[in-house]
């Protein structure tokens, strides 16, 4: 009846082992039927449980000691307040393997009397291998400790029950390991979990489930740690999980499951509350949270997922001292796709945005980041905001909004936002710029947008108090519209304007003040939207000092007299005399005018018998050669 250790011989190279000294060896068997007391400070060697009761009295002498424990089956009490057992050296739970009834059926540590108080410790100071069917049952106020620089190998699909859902018992992991080296199904922990100085829960094979949460201060979680686990998620977490510090998920996949929250908070010693998210998190399941409380960062650098009901939240803590942050921080340098939400400060009043507790958001250059709808049947709209909503934005990378279509039909995605900023840092990463793509039956809205930079495409809705496109490209077949309660236009600087997705109409509901503004259009055929890009402005245009190109493309040659309207202002054009107009084709040489109304009117149109290779150069020639044409007309 020897424990297994397969993997004895790579054990020493592993920084976790015990380094305590062992007390000197003795023997202590503990029979089926037989009740042993044993009194504080007392040295019991080779503690053998084989089925009977092992009562500790008198602690206030110190601790219990053992060393190579044999713990197969029976009972660990305490027969007083505050008892403790150390085990030393290498312990084993191999499993019940005598009688059939309580104790000797199974494994258990308990406090005095039937789910007691009576705090009954016993601390892992060494090695202890959990094996066949061996696992641990705690009762009462008992708690299993192990120790700093301990490990707890578990070596089956078991982990560690308790004697009832009443029992007050936890399983303190205290800057030791626990690792599952054996066995591809689930251990699961039944008991409340509290990690604390630094200790780590680590997958070798198979899953390693924590239940009923608990409180983890800087914790790591490797579900895969040596690359070869096959099972889906190596960690998943149930119930409410609190991490402080600085905590890490390392490797593989792990699982945040129905109805469970991952709480991050500042605490500790030093207050902080920062987690490196490097694995493939998924926050999976009706009403799952991931709930980032102020002052507090979630750096995701691998893949960061909420589905079925999961979501990303700003927490509602309450009053925050002066001078302290105000809300979390959701940090993206890997990939993100799921939903956002605010939670509601005070249910009682109707919902504003300065009534919920949001996070901020950074995407960072080469990241990606996916938003996805909230269902209303998800999410309790007395608590939770109804659309994604954050703070402030700042992307560097790509961000997209996108409905999700199923059979069902199509759920739009709606993004608020008190201010989105869009800026280019440093050269593209592979060829992409930054990058905002909202597609149809998706909308952003905003209290302030400004771009500096990058690349945003329209073809749902954008929204904002002030919009501002300083920099980069705008397309798409969508509308940007701003808030009437605020005066200020759309404004664009030195920005390219792409309408349609060519070709397409792009539609500014409201004032455009576009200065020095380039206006990218495209030519097929005759019929705006469908053959030709046209930007559609219900107000008024200003689009002094900008540049007109237009490209005839896909074999297009338009006639004398054709008219284009690029551009509709129902509201009225300005600056128009001070547009410089080129134009562009591979087939022929056109010339032509804007009229009063901004329209481009073909003057004259001259085929060029060359085949497109040859053209390709003299395009560029007639370009440099200043053959654009250009002309002055009265707005």
């Amino acid at each position: 009846m020897s424990p297994r250790y397969p993997l004895a011989a790579a054990l020493p190279a592993i920084a976790w082992l015990a380094a305590a000294p062992a007390p000197a060896v003795a023997q202590t068997p503990v029979a089926e039927g037989n009740i042993v007391f044993v009194r504080g400070a007392d040295g019991l060697g080779e503690l053998q449980m084989l089925g009977g009761t092992l009562a500790i009295r008198d602690a206030a002498l110190g601790p219990v000691t053992a060393t190579d424990a044999f713990l197969a089956n029976g009972l660990i009490n305490a027969a007083g307040a505050d008892a403790k057992l150390e085990l030393y050296g290498a312990t084993s739970v191999p499993g019940a393997t005598f009688g059939g009834t309580f104790p000797a059926n199974g494994m258990y540590i308990s406090a005095s009397g039937a789910e007691s108080s009576t705090p009954l410790d016993v601390i892992n100071k060494g090695q202890l291998y959990q094996t066949g069917n061996g696992k641990l049952t705690l009762g009462g106020a008992a708690r299993f400790i192990n120790d700093v620089s301990s490990t707890y190998y578990i070596q089956n699909d078991l982990g560690v029950d308790r004697t009832s859902d009443l029992a007050a018992a936890s399983f303190v992991n205290r800057g030791g390991a626990v690792i599952k080296v054996e066995g591809t199904g689930t251990a699961l922990f039944r008991v409340p979990v509290l990690q604390e100085q630094f200790g780590k829960f680590e997958t070798w094979q198979g899953t390693i489930q924590l239940g009923l949460g608990g409180s983890f201060a800087d914790p790591t979680f490797y579900a895969d740690a040596l690359g070869g686990n096959q099972s889906p998620y190596g960690i998943i977490f149930n119930g409410s999980s609190v991490f402080t510090g600085f905590a890490t998920t390392e490797t593989g996949s792990l699982l945040l499951k129905d109805r469970s929250r991952i709480t991050l908070a500042p605490g500790g010693p030093f207050g902080l509350a920062e987690w490196s998210q490097r694995a493939n998190f998924m926050v999976d399941g009706f009403q799952s949270l991931l709930d980032i409380r102020a002052g507090a960062v979630l750096y995701n650098t691998g893949s960061l997922v909420t589905d079925f009901g999961g979501a990303v939240i700003g927490g509602a803590t309450g009053p925050v001292s002066p001078g302290l942050p105000t809300r979390g921080l959701l940090r993206n340098d890997g990939s993100f796709g799921g939903v956002i939400l605010g939670e509601r400060l005070d249910p009682s009043f109707p919902p504003d945005f300065a009534d919920f507790r949001l996070i901020d958001v950074r995407n960072e250059r080469g990241a990606t980041f996916v938003f996805r709808p909230v269902s209303a049947a998800d999410f309790d709209p007395a608590r939770f905001s109804e659309t994604n909503l954050v703070g402030s934005f700042e992307n560097y990378g790509s961000v997209g909004i996108a409905p999700v279509i199923d059979v069902f039909g199509v759920t739009p995605t709606v993004v608020q936002a008190g201010v989105f900023t869009q800026e280019q840092r440093g050269a593209p990463i592979f060829g992409r710029t930054a990058g905002l793509f909202i597609e149809q039956d998706a909308e952003l809205r905003a209290g302030i947008f400004r771009q500096t930079g990058g690349d945003t495409v329209v073809n749902g809705l954008l929204t904002g108090g002030l919009v501002q496109f300083l920099g980069g490209t705008l397309s798409g077949s969508g509308t940007i519209t701003y808030d009437l309660a605020f005066t200020s236009a759309i404004e664009t600087g030195d920005v390219r304007i792409r309408p349609g997705n060519s070709p397409g109409i792009l539609t500014i509901d409201g004032n455009l003040q576009a200065l020095g503004t380039t206006f990218d259009i495209e030519i097929a055929g005759r019929d705006a939207g469908t053959l030709f890009d046209q930007l559609i402005v219900t107000g008024q245009a200003n689009i002094q000092g900008g540049i007109l190109n237009l490209y005839f493309i896909d074999g297009f040659v338009p006639g004398e007299g054709d008219l284009f309207d690029w551009l509709v202002a129902y509201g009225g054009l300005f600056g128009s005399e001070t547009l410089t107009v080129k134009v562009f084709s591979d087939l022929a040489l056109i010339d032509g005018s804007l009229d009063e109304f901004g329209r481009f009117i073909v003057a004259s149109v001259v085929p060029v018998p060359l085949p497109p290779a040859a053209w390709a150069l003299g395009s560029a020639v007639f370009a440099l050669g200043g053959l654009a044409r250009r002309r002055s007309t009265a707005a």
